[in-house]
């Protein structure tokens, strides 16, 4: 979307959003009902941002990983990694490190030299919705490439993962997995 006003109460306070600067490279919301029963809170709903993710997609990100890091992106550790009970700001998840938080809603991203990344996992009080919105910025012309070649595949598989949030039945670390991120 080319909208630069779509926002969440973090996303509009952040010290990433340059309101007076360039529009974001990648800007966009989806939102679902949220039909699952194990959506109680936004930690909840992160955990299952995570674990929900198809496996298919797991594999494709370690590809992506493999040849990006070698242009000087930032791609975090490989292994396993459990998922906490309730995500605190600071803490690093794979790529991203929880950069904000409130009763309803979680903001992750990072920046590196190629770009800045903020992603919104909103649960909004007395709604039944969960919604994420991307926001992210290219900080160098190979930053710019990267995100004009990888907002084609993430406009197809955003949406999948925000609809496999809202009917989670649980996330895989409630019921004892470990997730891959």
């Amino acid at each position: 979307m080319g909208e630069s006003t779509i926002t969440t109460p973090l996303l509009a306070a952040s010290k990433h959003n340059k309101k007076d600067g360039p529009p974001p490279t990648i800007l966009d919301r989806h939102s679902e009902p949220v039909t699952s029963p194990a959506l109680t809170d936004v930690d909840a709903a992160l955990r299952a941002f995570f674990s929900q993710a198809p496996g298919w997609l797991r594999r494709l990100l370690r590809i992506r990983n493999a040849i990006v890091s070698r242009l000087g992106f930032e791609t975090g550790p490989s292994e396993r990694t459990s998922l906490p009970q309730h995500f605190a700001v600071g803490e690093q998840i794979g790529t991203f490190t929880v950069l904000d938080r409130c009763d309803d809603e979680i903001v992750m991203g990072g920046s590196d030299q190629r770009f800045s990344l903020e992603i919104s996992v909103w649960l909004p009080a007395d709604e039944q919705r969960v919604q994420v919105t991307t926001r992210a910025y290219h900080n160098d012309r190979v930053g710019l490439g990267y995100l004009m070649v990888v907002r084609w595949p993430h406009a197809l598989i955003a949406p999948l993962l925000v609809r496999r949030m809202a009917t989670a039945e649980a996330s895989a670390e409630e019921s004892g997995e470990r997730t891959q991120i």
